[in-house]
Order: C-alpha cells, then sequence, then structure tokens
C-alpha cells in the first residue's frame, strides 16, 4: 500500500513517501520571505505548492497514478472529532471559507484534493490542529459567549500517546496520559479514554520560542491601549516568550546561551519549564489525579536541560517519558493506511458529531 503524505507549514513544506508502513523518502521544501511575500494570502500559494509537490514526486520516480492513498494534515478548522476525514467538495469548502484560523496547514487539504481529483485515489485529512472532544464542564470560559477552543498538536501527541501505551503492552484506551508538545508553539493535553477530553492551546498556556501564551486581562488592556491591538496579536505570535526575553526565537540558540552560562537565559528557560509544569499539573485535575504517564515530546524535548527541569516538578503526578522530535509523517501515513485496510472509519465533514 503506497501512501503519499503532505504536511505543509506556514514556510515550509514536508512530504513524505510510505509503502506497507515504511517510509521511502522523507523532504522538506523550505519558502523564504522574499518568497512569500508577494502572496496577499495562504491560498494565493497553492499552485506554488502544488507545482513543487509535482516537481518533488518527479524528482524521486513517483507516479501519481500509482498511489493508494494521499494522507494530509488536518488545518486550523471548526471543532472535528479524532481520525480521518475524507477530503470532499465540503471539507474543501471549509478549508477555504470556514477556517477558525490562518495557517500554512490549511493547505494541507487542497493541495491533496489536486492529486485526488487529477489521479482517482482518496484524499483524507487526519488528526486536524482543530480535534475537539472536550468534556461539557471544560468548555466553559468565565464568559458565555467565548467558549475555550480545543487547539492543540493533537497528531503528534495521540501518535506519541499510542505509541507510548503499545510499549507498555497496552491499549492508549486503557490509559490517562497527558502529553506535552514542546516546539515553536507549545500545546499540551489529557488523554482518557483513547480522546483528548482537555487542551491547553498556546494562548492559554505557558510561553513559548516566540509566543507570550496566557496574559493577564489587564495587561492585555494595557497593551492595547498603549501599542495596539495589533501588537497584542504579535505578542502572541512572533514577538513573545524567548523573542521578547532574549531577542531570539531559535531554542537552540537559547540552550547554547545556557551552556555558556548565561544566567538570564537559564532563568527564562527555567520559567517556561515552571509554566509547562503547572499546566501539566492542571490537566491531572481533569482525571482526578489518575495519572498513568507523564509524556514530552516535540523539537525542544531534545534539550534534556528543560525536560528535567519539568520533570522534576511534575513526577510527584505520574512516571515522565521523553519522545524527543515529532512523528506526524508516519502517524498521518498510519492513520490513512488504517482506514483505506477498513481497520477505522473516515468521517465526513458536515456530518461529525457536536463536541
Amino acid at each position: 500500500m503506497k501512501i503519499f503524505v503532505i504536511n505543509p507549514g506556514s514556510t515550509s513544506g514536508k512530504f513524505a513517501l510510505f509503502v506497507d508502513g515504511k517510509e521511502i523518502f522523507t523532504e522538506t521544501l523550505r519558502y523564504s520571505h522574499e518568497q512569500l511575500k508577494i502572496f496577499d494570502s495562504i491560498y494565493d500559494q497553492l499552485d506554488l505548492r502544488v507545482a513543487d509537490m509535482m516537481k518533488l514526486l518527479a524528482k524521486h520516480g513517483v507516479d501519481p497514478a500509482s498511489l493508494d492513498g494521499i494522507a494530509a494534515r488536518g488545518g486550523m478548522l471548526p471543532p472535528l472529532r479524532q481520525g480521518g476525514y475524507l477530503v470532499d467538495e465540503r471539507l474543501i469548502h471549509a478549508l477555504r471559507y470556514e477556517y477558525a484560523g490562518l495557517h500554512g496547514s490549511n493547505l494541507g487539504g487542497l493541495m491533496a484534493a489536486v492529486l485526488s481529483e487529477q489521479y482517482g485515489m482518496p484524499a483524507y485529512i487526519y488528526d486536524a490542529v482543530s480535534t475537539d472532544e472536550m468534556f461539557p464542564e471544560a468548555r466553559l470560559s468565565g464568559i458565555k459567549d467565548y467558549p475555550r477552543k480545543a487547539f492543540s498538536h493533537a497528531l503528534n501527541t495521540r501518535a506519541v500517546a499510542i505509541r507510548h501505551a503499545e510499549k507498555l503492552g497496552k491499549n492508549v484506551a486503557e490509559l490517562n496520559l497527558i502529553v506535552a508538545h514542546l516546539g515553536g508553539g507549545i500545546s499540551l493535553n489529557v488523554q482518557s479514554g483513547g480522546r483528548i477530553i482537555d487542551t491547553v492551546a498556546a494562548q492559554e498556556g505557558p510561553y513559548s520560542t516566540e509566543r507570550a501564551g496566557s496574559l493577564d486581562v489587564f495587561d492585555c488592556a494595557m497593551i492595547c491601549e498603549k501599542e495596539g491591538v495589533d501588537a497584542l496579536r504579535k505578542y502572541e505570535i512572533g514577538n513573545g516568550g524567548f523573542a521578547s526575553y532574549l531577542g531570539t526565537n531559535d531554542a537552540i540558540e537559547v540552550c547554547r546561551r545556557v551552556e555558556e552560562g548565561d544566567e538570564y537565559a537559564a532563568l527564562v528557560m527555567r520559567g517556561m519549564a515552571l509554566q509547562v509544569a503547572k499546566y501539566i499539573a492542571l490537566l491531572a485535575v481533569d482525571v482526578k489525579g489518575r495519572v498513568d504517564g507523564i509524556l514530552i515530546t516535540g523539537g525542544m524535548a531534545h534539550w534534556p536541560e528543560f525536560c528535567e527541569e519539568i520533570a522534576g516538578r511534575v513526577r510527584f503526578i505520574a512516571e515522565v517519558t521523553v519522545y524527543p522530535g515529532e512523528f506526524e509523517m508516519q502517524a498521518l501515513a498510519n492513520g490513512i493506511t488504517r482506514i483505506l485496510k477498513g481497520e477505522e472509519k473516515a468521517h465526513l465533514y458536515g456530518e461529525r458529531e457536536q463536541p
């Protein structure tokens, strides 16, 4: 079974081919600011991205007609159930016009649709960023018309949870797991019964390499008054976190500074670790403290000192296991393979259960 995987980001696109679950190749295409600044919207980039994708397939000698299926990263859509969604007319319309936020991942299903329509194989998105299975109490924010939103790195965190369960010889549905994805953006979730029942998204959680995370509401009002609403948005995406404190959003650079004895950089790193630990403890309440494991993943999970700062504060809750990096490409391929084999049923957009 031959599965082509499409995982677009804001300034890159990652592609892979899997045959019977084995990775044949993975390649990342990167786009400079100069290349993308001519486009008013991410959707205006679609033709460029598709053309580059077709060149990549040709480079690796892959005939698109030989593919059994396409697996694409799901974008920032309205709330979805976990698992796969068929890329059909309704989903394509939603990706273009019903999105909950603008992000490069919104192009995944649209790029897959081009291949599907031209060559006739089915295409799916899987474990979208907007996977939402929160229980009702967790959805309440404190303001009636502004419920909490479930955005997290669902694809990677579910893959890590499944991998951890298999390592223990158990089904993931048997465990209560808290998973922290630590990357350019940080998100956490708690998984119980095989479902993501609560999340801590970037805008309400720890600060990260370039995001401010949760801010005091009165500070937000003051920023809006003094610097404007756009400034507040930029603190949440681009100018917060490491970028604000240390003038860089490069975690590798911050790690180097810490290793060279920069005490202020070490303080900022420990502050981020403390915040991550606090939100892990917060999510433990969702399952009344019955936590079977705490899993740390993402790019910054390669930083042992940072992970230990977190783990040292939360081991009283449960054992901590680190899974450095991300497993999104394999997770996408595995999910669509299960669907094509009939082991898992794909959903149709518009016929989803209401969260």
